[in-house]
């Protein structure tokens, strides 16, 4: 990545059925698709217009949702023809897209190969079809691995998503997932633990959830990160798993502050030194009303090294307080020596060098590690 490279991600808000525990943007009615594909191709090319002008090439595309391989052929290619439109690192763009593995035949697959996409990120989530079925998803183990073994014929780089603690899940239940997509060989694996969300029909239902308890959801994230890396797979960030060379380019301008242009409702930006996200709201957004969210400049000093160290401590790579010193003038070691010297000596963390780093025990809980450092 350079810093005259920027990132692109395209939000499809429309799902089948809506999953228990998901609280993205999304809705099951489609009647809308055709308008919003064409609304959606005209922000594309607006905003394509506007990096061009500036020189901006994508080196990075996500596509996600929502279930964008829900979308049908006919709004994939006018997609697809709109994206390019953007200009882009030749040969060197990683394009993403979503799926879910009930919503991929080999015509979606071959348009998407065709059309520029190199890297399909799809949604298992579990190897037992009760989870799946707690979870509401709208696929069977048995399809998962029919449409992951259809797409070997058109891509290189797949992803596939799993989860832990969930509702009777048992470690033994959990690692049999686990190993389950180590045989597969896929290039990524991203692990999530369950969040309960208010909005959500888990959110409604949480007192009657049976989930494991803190230490179960601790012991199935430990297990699994050294399964993974014993198998050859990179723990990169907090959930995100890959071999060598095959992180998310993506993602990681998420975690790294690098610059990237959301582009549909729910879509996140982070651009010019400014955060601004499009709401949540797919009839103003076909209408064309104003929906962005007033922007949040982050490009103080001070916004820069906050965001820098809670966004660095979520990667393996970790923060480094040298190069924090000679940027923003804050010695780290020394104006937060004391919280960070603590994790040190407690295991939660370690600090090689200039390079202050979370381990598998301190990423579980990173956000209060981060918190009691800043504040």
């Amino acid at each position: 990545m350079t810093m005259n490279n920027i990132g692109l991600y395209i939000h499809i808000p429309f799902c089948k059925k809506k999953c228990a525990y998901c609280d993205f943007y999304s809705i099951c009615d489609r009647s809308l698709e055709e308008k919003y594909i064409e609304r959606l191709s005209e922000d594309i090319k607006r905003h394509a217009e506007m990096l061009n002008s500036k020189k901006r090439l994508c080196d990075s595309i996500f596509i996600g949702g929502g279930t964008p391989s829900i979308l049908s052929v006919r709004s994939l290619d006018k997609l697809l023809l709109a994206i390019s439109s953007i200009k882009t690192v030749d040969g060197d763009t990683e394009f993403s897209i979503e799926a879910n593995p009930a919503t991929l035949d080999d015509e979606k697959l071959s348009l998407l190969s065709k059309g520029g996409v190199n890297r399909l990120s799809i949604g298992l989530q579990s190897a037992d079809d009760n989870e799946l079925s707690a979870l509401s998803r709208i696929h069977t183990f048995g399809e998962f691995l029919k449409t992951y073994n259809s797409a070997r014929r058109y891509f290189y780089n797949i992803n596939v998503d799993i989860m832990y603690g969930l509702p009777e899940q048992s470690l033994d239940g959990f690692m049999n997932t686990v190993d389950t997509v180590i045989s597969l060989d896929a290039e990524h694996i991203s692990m999530y633990g369950l969040r309960v969300e208010e909005n959500t029909p888990f959110g409604r239902m949480k007192d009657a959830l049976s989930l494991p308890d803190e230490d179960g959801f601790a012991e199935m994230y430990l297990s699994a990160s050294e399964r993974l890396r014993g198998a050859g797979y990179e723990k990169y960030e907090i959930s995100n798993f890959s071999k060598p060379g095959k992180e998310c380019r993506h993602n990681l301008k998420y975690w790294t502050r690098a610059e990237y242009v959301g582009i549909g409702p729910a879509a996140h930006s982070f651009f010019e030194g400014k955060r601004y996200f499009c709401k949540s709201d797919i009839n103003a957004y076909i209408e064309k009303a104003t929906c962005i969210s007033d922007t949040i400049d982050v490009s103080s000093k001070n916004s820069a090294l906050e965001e820098e160290i809670m966004l660095s401590l979520r990667l393996k790579k970790g923060l480094d307080t040298k190069r924090i010193f000679e940027t923003y003038g804050v010695n780290i070691l020394s104006d937060f020596g004391d919280a960070i010297y603590r994790y040190v000596k407690e295991g939660f963390a370690r600090l090689e060098g200039d390079v202050l780093s979370l381990t598998d025990k301190g990423m579980l809980v990173s956000n209060y590690i981060i918190s009691d450092i800043l504040y």
